[in-house]
């Protein structure tokens, strides 16, 4: 490997290392910045009041009271009538969307700040943070790893720290961020043990792949791609690869069964699925997965905060985004070394390709969505690393040039796209885009009171609104107490707001967002 990477013709100049070492520190830093400023998503909210065991409580507690916005915060932070010990066991004895491994190390994290900040929201985002910038460091040793370049592994790095897509999922309360994470990593390991041929690190591989399925269920498409992988690069012949790999495999899966049987056989297998059951047409798709592969890049125009003059330099540095990808793919196909093109096409394939052709027979709608495509989306990223870097490296001067200007594209797309969605309340990956100019209206209003039948809106709302806001949750009784100079109701369902009409005079307040105040007669 040291000899291959000396081989490298051409060193990136000092005018784009600059730019590469600036992009990083500028990546880095936008993910712990502004961690409580985005919109606190009804995803994270579901996540928070599980992973301190709040839920079922705040539906108690909440149902046909008036609590305040700081009343409704305390369901999204630690419990403090549990010990470390009892809040772990109880993540572990409930079966939830995703594994418990996450949540152990939120509850951790969360004990070990809580003296140090009552910010729940930041204590929560800092640590997907950490985890996105531990992603960053495994991405280089991948990079040394499958390119035999550092060069080539220095682009992959700038690459995912300057993504937009990797940026929200950075900050949001969800395993999307130690799933990258792990992936990365896992990679890494499978690649080393393979080339060294060592029990070391063929444990150690082990144990990222125990670590990795206890992360996030996702995980399971990387080990499908390895096992590909593995088995095209042994060709069914090499036993000193495939017996090894498939004895780190069958242990380390094994070791996960005692969680994925409790899934299995729990209602959250039935949630998990019917979250992605809506059907989807092929031309729908399609759209979806262009714009999913160029939000991996450049993700500038939102409609909900971006001036129209960035939808076209979207519409300009779209094209030219994903002409290069497309050139990716086809170099890595043609002149790319049989490792990189095995590895790199395995991980594509399993973890998305397949997804997608299932999405087009089926009619269903899960690659729909990036952040299920994620190991597919990292080797899209890796793809475009590997032609970047070997026309960086490349002997023709003219490479070299296309080389400069392809990364300078990438660096000025994805920093644009990264500094647009930190200085916005908030983004695609967080949702509700209309909830901050809603808060702005509750919050004006005097003594507000704000009525919802979903748990999930208060708890979002909560972190929006003044602290003298506050909410009662509707179900069967839609009594509307005394003492609010003003009533509104948000998001409420069908149902409710039937009932409500024929009560009261409901004004649309802000009908994008289904706001209504209540005008008492």
């Amino acid at each position: 490997m040291a000899n291959q990477t000396l081989k490298e013709h051409y060193k990136i100049p000092n005018w784009l290392l600059t730019l590469v070492i600036l992009s990083l520190i500028i990546g880095v830093f936008l993910r712990f910045y502004p961690l409580d400023q985005k919109v606190y998503s009804f995803d994270e909210t579901f996540s928070s009041t599980y992973i301190y065991g709040q839920h079922s409580q705040a539906y108690k507690n909440f149902d046909g009271s008036v609590l305040s916005a700081e009343e409704i915060k305390k369901y999204l932070s630690i419990d403090p009538n549990k010990s470390l010990n009892q809040s772990i066991t109880q993540v572990i004895n409930k079966v939830y969307v995703f594994p418990p491994l996450y949540p152990i190390l939120t509850i951790v994290w969360s004990y070990l700040f809580n003296n140090w900040t009552d910010n729940t929201l930041v204590i929560q985002r800092s640590l997907t943070a950490l985890f996105s910038v531990i992603a960053l460091a495994a991405t280089y040793w991948l990079g040394v790893e499958l390119f035999t370049s550092k060069t080539t592994a220095l682009v992959a790095v700038v690459i995912l720290a300057t993504s937009p897509f990797h940026l929200q999922y950075a900050q949001i309360i969800r395993p999307y961020s130690i799933l990258i994470a792990t992936t990365v990593i896992a990679c890494a390991c499978l690649l080393k043990a393979m080339r060294v041929k060592n029990i070391f690190w063929w444990v150690i591989y082990g144990l990222s792949v125990v670590i990795g399925l206890y992360s996030n269920v996702l995980f399971g498409f990387v080990l499908v791609a390895h096992t590909l992988y593995v088995l095209i690069e042994s060709k069914l012949r090499n036993l000193k690869n495939i017996i090894p790999f498939l004895l780190t495999l069958g242990i380390s899966t094994l070791m996960f069964l005692p969680w994925l049987w409790a899934f299995v056989n729990s209602s959250m297998l039935g949630y998990s699925v019917g979250q992605v059951a809506e059907g989807s047409s092929a031309l729908a798709l399609i759209n979806a997965w262009i714009k999913g592969i160029q939000n991996l890049f450049l993700d500038l125009y939102n409609p909900y905060y971006s001036p129209n003059f960035f939808k076209a330099v979207q519409w300009f540095f779209a094209p030219i985004i994903l002409a290069i990808a497309a050139i990716s793919v086809y170099t890595l196909c043609q002149y790319a070394p049989k490792k990189v093109r095995n590895f790199l096409l395995a991980l594509a394939i399993a973890a998305g390709v397949s997804l997608m052709v299932k999405d087009l027979i089926s009619g269903s709608s899960i690659t729909s969505r990036m952040r299920y495509l994620i190991p597919f989306a990292l080797a899209i990223e890796l793809i475009v690393a590997y032609l970047i870097g070997s026309w960086l490296t490349a002997s023709q001067a003219s490479h070299r040039r296309w080389g400069q200007f392809a990364l300078s594209v990438f660096i000025l797309c994805g920093i644009s796209s990264c500094l647009v969605i930190s200085i916005s309340p908030s983004w695609n990956a967080f949702g509700s885009p209309n909830f901050p100019k809603v808060s702005k209206i509750i919050s004006s209003a005097n003594s507000p009171l704000v009525l919802c039948t979903n748990l999930d809106r208060a708890l979002s709302m909560s972190y929006l609104v003044d602290s003298d806001t506050k909410f009662k949750l509707i179900q069967n009784d839609i009594t509307i107490p005394d003492g609010f100079d003003t009533v509104f109701v948000l998001e409420a369902l069908p149902k409710t707001l039937k009932k409500l009409e024929a009560k009261y005079t409901l004004v649309k307040t802000f009908p994008q967002a289904k706001l209504f105040e209540i005008k008492k007669s």
